[in-house]
């Protein structure tokens, strides 16, 4: 299931900081890395779902299905939920709400449906859906882009580049 983890945290250590995440932990009984896992840094070559929480970062091969929070940053192949990372937090398939102070990419001919909050929104694909930021870029804009610069390669050659907000201007 996991692959590479890195420094687990002692769940003696955790109940001793937080006894309602323990007991969380403690309910959920069957096999607590399915749905829930707090480390350093975390990584899988295929799926995780649940609540996946690294201190430096999330990584994975397969789908993000749940909530991912790195320090640093969230990245895999899918992302179907939340993911929340320091610097960054990236894919080739997102949907759902993303945040990062840092940069939200998406890979060359990726999708991202949801919303985005980030300083620099690298959309290498189709964006259906919200982005917010001080520099949005999207390939194929199909949703609304808003902050300082809004980039959108599919837009006509006028409204390719708008200050404020940018949208689908293709039609």
């Amino acid at each position: 299931m996991f692959k590479n983890i890195l420094v687990p945290v002692d769940l003696a250590d955790v109940a001793a900081a937080e006894p309602a995440l323990a007991r969380a932990v403690e309910m959920i009984g069957h096999n607590p890395f399915q749905d829930f896992a707090l480390f350093l840094g975390i990584g899988a070559g295929g799926d995780i779902t649940g609540l996946v929480i690294g201190g430096l970062g999330a990584g994975f091969g397969g789908t993000l299905r749940g909530v991912g929070i790195g320090g640093v940053g969230v990245g895999g192949s899918r992302i179907r939920g939340i993911a929340i990372g320091g610097v960054g937090v990236g894919g080739e398939d997102l949907k759902g709400g993303f945040a990062t102070i840092g940069v939200l990419k998406v890979e060359n001919n990726g999708h991202f449906q949801g919303v985005g909050v980030a300083g620099f929104s690298q959309i290498k694909g189709q964006q259906s859906g919200l982005t917010i930021g001080l520099v949005n870029y999207a390939w194929d804009l199909r949703g609304v882009q808003v902050g300082v610069i809004n980039i959108a390669r599919s837009n006509p050659k006028a409204t390719r580049v708008l200050p404020l907000f940018n949208a689908d201007f293709s039609k």
